[in-house]
């Protein structure tokens, strides 16, 4: 149970550390390549350009989580807390479906290209690797779209005091 609370907490921030790691390393290397020894290698840059992918997609979910995602906050502090409540389920509804249609059709492009078996130029991977970031970061999105939405409507039971056994210090 620890594990899964660990990976609940931690997974994207791991994820982005070892992508940001491999990025800065990748570059470092090239930068001193280039300067040092005059010979630039052929692959640090596709490498720090596919871990950059990669971790801005995963960033997606790290958001959701910590609650950093965008959103305008000027007509929104206009409305009393019965609209603001509705505007945040509109919000999360209109996200989830966002994520389901957009990592739909990710997930199927995805495929298209990992049967035409494209390979990566300079590291010689296959090309669905990276092109696999966008469903799986909107995936990680649409979960954490549901738990945060879970997190939303448990802690709004709690504080409606309308409610029989909700929170008797509001």
């Amino acid at each position: 149970m620890k594990i899964v609370k660990w990976l609940d907490s931690h997974l994207e921030e791991f994820i982005m550390v070892v992508l940001l790691c491999a990025i800065f390393i990748s570059v470092m290397l090239q930068v001193i390549m280039r300067n040092v020894f005059r010979n630039a290698l052929f692959w640090p840059e596709e490498l720090a350009r596919f871990s950059f992918i990669w971790t801005g997609l995963i960033s997606l979910g790290y958001c959701i989580r910590k609650k950093s995602m965008l959103r305008v906050d000027l007509v929104y502090g206009f409305f009393g807390k019965p609209i603001q409540r509705g505007l945040d389920v509109i919000g999360q509804l209109v996200s989830l479906l966002f994520y389901a249609y957009a990592g739909y059709y990710a997930f199927l492009a995805t495929i298209t290209n990992m049967q035409q078996k494209a390979m990566s130029p300079a590291l010689g991977i296959p090309m669905y690797i990276v092109y696999a970031s966008v469903p799986v970061g909107f995936l990680i999105g649409f979960l954490r779209t549901i738990q945060a939405t879970y997190f939303m409507f448990r802690d709004m039971l709690k504080k409606d005091p309308d409610r029989k056994g909700g929170n008797e210090e509001c």
